[in-house]
């Protein structure tokens, strides 16, 4: 459980703009993550969240409503297969899936959709090198990021494509 108190919120008094301590955030859920090999050349990673907010403040007119950008669920499956052992040349492909639950706005007025992301890689490690493909979004679904402020939401990343370079020292 994590509580915020004197929360400040900008808020406008008979036409004039001003920030004032607002009252309460709290926000009651867990997290896990588990890791593990299913061999030497598989790897697999799962995280999850799951929480309730509420914005106790003051000035809305819906005290409790859960708070703006947060999601009630959200999961994660990445795994990644070697075709060659940790120290060789070889490559290595890997995908995972990003799951978050509907996204409340600003004082309960408004959500926004559940969404689904699928990412991909595909990379060649030799020596201390390594270069990979990585794609963010493969089926370019609308999602989004965040919900700020009353009518504003932030989208994710359409697909993207992005090549890597690195050397390990």
């Amino acid at each position: 459980k994590i509580e915020r108190k004197n929360i400040t919120n900008g808020v406008t008094i008979n036409g004039v703009d001003t920030v004032e301590p607002s009252g309460l955030e709290e926000a009651k859920g867990f997290e896990l993550e588990m890791a593990g090999h299913l061999s030497d050349r598989w790897q697999l990673v799962f995280n999850g969240a799951t929480s309730r907010t509420a914005d106790h403040s003051t000035f809305l007119a819906n005290p409790g409503s859960p708070l703006g950008g947060a999601t009630d669920l959200k999961l994660a499956l990445w795994t990644t297969y070697r075709f060659r052992a940790a120290d060789q040349k070889g490559w290595e492909v890997g995908g995972g899936w990003i799951y978050q639950s509907k996204m409340h706005g600003e004082d309960a007025t408004y959500t926004l959709p559940a969404s689904h992301v699928f990412e991909v890689r595909v990379g060649y490690g030799w020596k201390k090198y390594k270069v990979a493909l990585n794609v963010e979004n493969v089926f370019d679904e609308r999602w989004f990021v965040d919900a700020p402020a009353e009518r504003l939401s932030l989208p994710g990343t359409p697909r993207r494509a992005r090549m890597t370079f690195s050397y390990e020292w």
